[in-house]
């Protein structure tokens, strides 16, 4: 019950203002009891309390638009990309491997990408983040 949306289910687009509220009201008050709570990402609901889905990269828009509502300092979306298998199976994982790992070379990571980095290489086409999800990170 924490994040608001339009009302266009599988593309449903996040309301700042509104989700603003709800983690002011909801999630503000547990942080300052020093709770910890848990987010699922990917889902909302629009203002009449419809259960939305946010589509492609609704995950990791999640992150970003309730790290914008806490005005956190960071926000950190972990992410693996790779070359399957024939099965669909990462062959191994490597310790050590932090960051974005490149598909054309896995032993090369990105461990620390700025904000302006990420939306350009979403805007181009990289699948690993979805370009509406830098939005709220840098607002």
């Amino acid at each position: 019950e924490i994040l608001v949306t339009t009302d266009e289910s599988s593309n449903a687009e996040p309301l700042l203002d509104e989700t603003q509220i709800k983690v002011d009201a909801n999630l503000k008050p547990l942080l300052a009891e020093g709770k910890i709570p848990m987010v699922s990402g990917y889902f909302g609901r629009n203002t009449d309390g419809k259960l939305m889905t946010l589509g492609r990269g609704g995950t990791d828009l999640t992150a970003a638009v309730v790290g914008y509502a806490l005005n956190a300092d960071e926000i950190n979306l972990y992410k693996v990309e790779y070359t399957q298998t024939e099965d669909g199976w990462l062959d191994e994982w490597q310790p050590g491997w932090i960051g974005i790992v490149h598909d054309a070379e896995p032993t090369v990571t990105i461990p620390v990408m700025s904000y302006d980095i990420a939306a350009e290489l979403a805007h181009f086409g990289k699948k690993v983040l979805h370009p509406s999800t830098v939005f709220p990170a840098i607002r």
